[in-house]
């Protein structure tokens, strides 16, 4: 018996891993842990001690932690063990088994665990990594500030648990990966992890979810739910079943459990499911089954373990690209309608066991591997990079061979062998002349002969050759074998296990011919052999395909079938079963239409249909469909109508109705968006009208924050109008604060953001939602203040500057003008953020876009913020801003165009950036000064600044240092002349030093330095020189007579 199961959102993925909290006191630190340690009970993953205390401040032991981890995700499998320090009789024995059964965790030594250690905070972060199937980051930890203590083995891992959020470190950026890890920690990281856990058997429908989905158990639905993270299903679902409808997943799903289920069919199946990755992957390397149906994508598919899937999308759905990317040997088996597969495993096995591949490819890291294709199935182009054994009776269309050492056992119908390259082919060797020369040779093409409308005493075969010629064909009971060559071709009158046989002419190219089969037993098997012989009497390859008719009982739609999978706006999905093989006809009409009888189906003449058609369907084997042909309307009643009947039409089932609505996908609309109409110290008032009945979501982040955040493992900016954005407004996630309104159809509807801090502005998101699940189109932003009577400050910074004086800068540095809060040009209400992300924008647009875009925003600075410089002996100087004229040379200071605006923690930063913004003078005196009434807030007071002279600031004069005196010789110079000079013996060099000039770029060509030498002798010298860096270089002689 299941159940129906509604659950709301849980918990987040997103939520920060706070090991930070045991850093504050511990009263602090357990009120942050409690509302996750109290999941954990509710869940059933924590125990308290005898008392009942939960204990989050102890540091958990290695028997504590594998008991969570075996309830979190489900593991119940006990093994045997090979520790002697685990009493059989000890309260985690059995946990202790589990763990070391499903793999992800050993001993501390052959025969110990040490069960009452503690586990390390890097221990604790890499077996949750591995039970959630993460692979190893690549290269040096730079997640943490002391990644370079994390150990080898866990580095890797850690890395990617960090991208993943589901760990992070503490306010000084250190992990401290040795610490023992506590269960207030632990607990905060599972609950992270989980998200939501569905651990009983029932049928779920999450509706919209932010975070982890965990399945831990079989016998489970999950139906009519978005998640805005990943999908699990835990090996703790072993060889059950879980069934997927109408899911949609915008991380992850990670398949660890399910192989062939106790029924003998897929344990894992996914009708309408979308998602951008599928990851199919396990500890054990314990093999895992799974088919896909229905009309939704999964753009990419990583299988790491032994796998069989089943693609039974149409054309365009499904998964979109394969591969196979597990250890060395791996294997993996394929049927269905496969779209793209691609092996990146040496040594590894690919079987195409039923249906048809459109695309294999063997990557040259494949080294070592087999493809194998069955008898009856069809890989569409295969394309070996690398020397691959190609076995089975199947067809390959197209063979594609650029690499030596490749074995195919069947002929294909077209090949092409790069140039250089052989290979052995239907057991010829074959270079690329052979196998242009084999391309022509005659051929069934792959996919064929075929059988259709398949009835109890009769069937259909189809032909289709790559020329014009003769198709020889005859059936055989299976239990008589196949018939030969040369009997199809010239066959005996004593051939008495011939059934059926005869010819039939193929007029050219892919031009089909069929032929028709009678007199067969009902529910007999068969072989259909075929030869084709084209116009010079060249024959090809014997093809030889098995059937079994249909036997005579009453079709019948098996047990809870048909039924309506999937009803949108515009379409409805019927999903069916038949209890024989047989022919299905269905129609869809206006509720209240006259239905259709067995004689309306058969005549094609169902009038007034909105989706009729004929499906041939196979005992006991579900078919997924839409059923109608054009698009229906929104909100409205419909019968669909089905029919089973054998192709020849000796038997019928009766007509079956389905009846049902289409649903409202209509988003809802603001009438008003989100106006203010209050202002106070630490609130803001709002009021909104929507166009339905539905929900207001809204969240505050600090203005200019990135927001929504990108999901875990993925980056960018997140589309407003996208899932993600929505589903993390509405679950009111990675904000400062957030709520919800409740909004009446046409209705002004009134609410306060409060708990905000005073004389701040904030970026408010919003979405509605109406009552059928349907989000407004896109999540919008407005800017909200607290109330704010104060007018914005300025201050000016410097990124390089001298020592350690933050106030004398060098020429060569940016200059920064930091605002106190957001800021806008006070005569167009344009914020400087939106001018400068119009130079962003602009700049894809074409440089004369670009550039009126920068002198918009130059008008804007250029009028508010001057620039003097302060020469020693006069008055200060204002500075206009640089034309491309002026930058052609050196004679410039200040160019408003290459300004750089940004928004850090509310406030707006104008940078300078040197070289290209601002071009200081070494030793130079400068100040800037803020135009009064040029530059106001946001607020809605509009607080306007007045003039403001910021403080004057001299750069650093250009100088020379001189290093320590060294010795040194040289065996190589060029003299005055240019010439290069070896002595005989090297010169000695008595004193030798290095002059290290700074900030001498800035200088003018006129100014010179004299270098004074002293010393406390008459000497006499030669002076060399060689410029810095130049360690390897010639020394140059800079005087030829000694001085």
């Amino acid at each position: 018996m299941h159940m129906t199961v509604k659950i709301r959102r849980l918990w987040s993925l997103l939520l920060v891993f706070a090991m930070l909290m045991s850093l504050a006191p511990h009263s602090a630190a357990d009120s942050f842990m409690d509302p996750y340690l109290s999941q954990m009970v509710e869940w059933g993953f924590l125990r308290g001690d005898i008392q009942g205390n939960l204990r989050p401040e102890s540091n958990i032991t290695r028997a504590e932690f594998v008991t969570i981890i075996n309830r979190a995700f489900g593991y119940d499998q006990v093994g045997s063990t090979p520790f002697t320090d685990v009493e059989d009789t000890a309260w985690y024995a059995d946990d202790v088994a589990i763990a070391y059964t499903v793999g992800y965790i050993s001993g501390t030594s052959a025969n110990t665990f040490s069960p009452d250690w503690e586990i390390s905070r890097e221990e604790a972060a890499v077996i949750m990594a591995r039970n959630m199937m993460m692979q190893p980051t690549v290269g040096e930890n730079t997640a943490f500030s002391d990644g370079r203590e994390l150990s080898n083995w866990s580095s890797g891992l850690v890395s990617t648990a960090a991208n993943y959020h589901l760990i992070s470190g503490y306010p000084d950026g250190s992990f401290r990966p040795q610490n023992p890890i506590t269960r207030g920690e632990v607990a905060i990281m599972v609950v992270n992890a989980i998200g939501t856990p569905l651990q009983q058997p029932g049928t779920y429908n999450l509706g919209n979810v932010y975070g982890n989905v965990v399945i831990t158990d079989s016998g489970i639905t999950l139906r009519d739910t978005v998640i805005a993270g990943n999908l699990y299903i835990s090996v703790g679902v072993d060889l059950g079943d879980v069934h997927l409808e109408n899911v949609t997943v915008l991380g992850e799903i990670v398949v660890s459990g399910g192989g062939v289920s106790e029924g003998g069919d897929d344990s894992i199946v996914l009708r309408n499911v979308n998602a951008p990755s599928l990851i199919v992957d396990n500890i054990k390397n314990q093999l895992v089954s799974f088919r896909v149906e229905g009309d939704g994508v999964i753009d990419t598919t990583s299988v790491r373990t032994d796998s069989y899937i089943a693609d039974n999308t149409p054309a365009g759905y499904g998964l979109s690209r394969i591969e196979l990317d597990g250890e060395d040997g791996s294997s993996l088996k394929l049927a269905g309608n496969v779209k793209e597969v691609v092996n990146l495993t040496p040594n590894s096995y690919i079987g195409i066991a039923q249906g048809q591949a459109e695309t294999v490819t063997v990557d040259e890291k494949a080294t070592g591997s087999t493809l194998d294709i069955t008898a009856g199935a069809e890989a569409g182009n295969v394309n070996l990079d690398v020397g691959t054994t190609v076995t089975g009776d199947g067809d390959i269309a197209n063979l594609t061979v650029n690499s030596d050492g490749s074995t195919i056992s069947m002929l294909p119908d077209q090949i092409v062998v790069r140039p250089g390259v052989t290979a052995t082919i239907d057991g010829e060797q074959m270079d690329s002349a052979a196998a242009a020369e084999s391309s022509a040779d005659p051929r069934l093409l792959a996919g064929y002969p075929q059988i259709t409308d398949l009835a109890p005493t009769s069937a259909t075969a189809s032909f289709s050759s790559n020329k014009r010629g003769t198709v020889y064909w005859a059936i055989t009971s299976v239990t008589d074998g196949s018939v030969g060559v040369d009997e199809l071709i010239n066959p005996q009158s004593y051939a008495t296990k011939i059934v059926k046989q005869g010819t039939v002419t193929l007029g050219g190219a892919s031009q089909p011919g069929t032929a028709k089969i009678s007199n067969l037993t009902s529910d007999g098997s068969y072989y259909l052999s075929t030869v084709f012989v084209d116009a010079r009497g060249d024959q090809s390859p014997l093809k030889v395909i098995s059937f079994t008719t249909p036997d005579n009982t009453v079709p019948n739609f098996a047990t809870n079938y048909p039924y309506l999978s999937k009803i949108t706006n515009i379409s409805a999905q019927v999903t069916t079963m038949a209890t024989k093989t047989c022919r299905l006809y269905w129609a869809v009409l206006p509720k209240g239409s006259a239905a259709p009888t067995a004689s309306d189906f058969k005549a094609n003449a169902v009038t007034g249909n909105l989706g009729f058609g004929t499906l041939d369907v196979t005992k006991n084997t579900e078919y997924t469909f839409e059923a109608n042909n054009v698009p229906l309307e929104e909100l409205k009643d419909y019968d669909l109508y089905l029919w089973l009947t054998d192709v020849d039409g000796g038997q019928s089932s009766a007509v079956k109705k389905l009846s049902f609505t289409t649903v409202d996908k209509t988003p809802p609309v603001f009438n008003t968006e989100p106006t203010i109409n209050k202002v106070d110290k630490t609130s803001v008032g709002m009021y909104a009208n929507l166009n339905e009945a539905g929900t207001l979501y809204w969240v505050v982040v600090a203005q200019g924050e990135e927001y929504p955040k990108p999901l875990a493992s993925q980056s960018g900016a997140v589309d407003l109008a996208s899932d993600t954005a929505k589903l993390q407004v509405s679950a009111g996630m990675n904000a400062l604060k957030s709520g919800k309104v409740t909004m009446t159809a046409g209705k002004d509807v009134t609410f306060n953001v409060s708990g905000l801090e005073a004389e701040k502005a904030y970026d408010l998101y919003y979405v509605a939602q109406d009552k059928a699940g349907n989000f407004s189109a896109t999540v919008k932003k407005i800017t909200i203040h607290t109330l704010d009577p104060n007018a914005p400050t300025v201050t000016q910074e410097f990124t390089k500057y001298n020592g350690t004086d933050t106030t004398t800068p060098l020429p060569e540095s940016d200059v920064r003008l930091v605002f106190s809060e957001t800021v806008q040009d006070a005569g167009t209400n344009t914020t400087y953020m939106d001018l400068y992300q119009a130079v962003t924008q602009a700049v894809s647009q074409g440089k004369d876009a670009e550039m009126a875009a920068r002198d918009k925003m130059a008008n804007v600075l250029s009028n508010a913020i001057y620039l003097y410089q302060v020469p020693s002996n006069s008055q200060p100087e204002k500075l206009e801003g640089a034309t491309d004229a002026d930058k052609t040379g050196d004679a410039w200071t200040i160019d408003y165009r290459y300004a750089e605006i940004t928004l850090e923690e509310g406030k707006t930063v104008v940078t300078f950036p040197g070289g290209t913004g601002i071009n200081l003078k070494s030793g130079a005196t400068y100040y800037f000064e803020i135009q009064a009434a040029t530059i106001a807030d946001t607020s809605s007071a509009k607080n306007i600044m007045g003039k403001e002279t910021l403080d004057r600031f001299t750069t650093v004069f250009a100088q020379v240092n001189l290093s320590a005196l060294n010795q040194n010789t040289i065996t190589t110079y060029m003299d005055s002349t240019g010439a290069e000079q070896t002595p005989a013996d090297a010169i000695p060099v008595d004193v030798s030093w290095r002059l290290t000039p700074v900030s001498t770029q800035k200088v003018d060509d006129s100014i010179d330095w004299d270098m004074l030498i002293w010393s406390d002798t008459s000497v006499e010298f030669q002076l060399y020189a060689r410029e810095l860096g130049d360690s390897t270089g010639t020394w140059k002689l800079l005087n030829a007579s000694p001085v």
